[in-house]
């Protein structure tokens, strides 16, 4: 069986500080980590599978629904992004230039004004296509 005897690795995962090694039964498991496929797929399910228009006739679709609080216009949010052709080759990512992701105003982007009308609305952890 795997044991968790570092304090800094149950910090980094988000548990407790360990006094004591902790025992993983998941990874005992013959296979590994085991997921059903049904599960899997389920979650990679868009939330919404329908458009809607926001200001400016621009169309959007959650992918994702957060449940943190709502993006609400004149807010400062941080989002991170991706620009992409046509031809679906990336244009920009935000996740390319660092962890860190841009910040806004929801409603009112000068650099990007579809982002900042896109944000408004949306709660955080969501993810949304414009």
């Amino acid at each position: 069986p795997h044991t968790l005897s570092s304090p800094a690795v149950s910090a980094a995962v988000g548990g407790p500080l360990a006094s004591a090694p902790v025992a993983c039964a998941e990874a005992s498991r013959p296979g590994g980590f085991n997921i059903s496929r049904e599960k899997y797929l389920q979650s990679k399910k868009a939330a919404s599978a329908t458009y809607f228009e926001v200001a400016g006739g621009m169309r959007c679709c959650d992918l994702k629904l957060g449940d943190g609080p709502e993006a609400e216009r004149g807010l400062l949010v941080s989002v991170h992004f991706e620009g992409f052709r046509l031809n679906g080759r990336l244009l920009e990512s935000t996740w390319q230039q660092g962890p860190a992701p841009k910040v806004i105003e929801a409603g009112n982007s000068p650099e990007f004004p579809a982002l900042g009308e896109g944000v408004v609305g949306m709660r955080e952890g969501g993810r949304r296509e414009l």
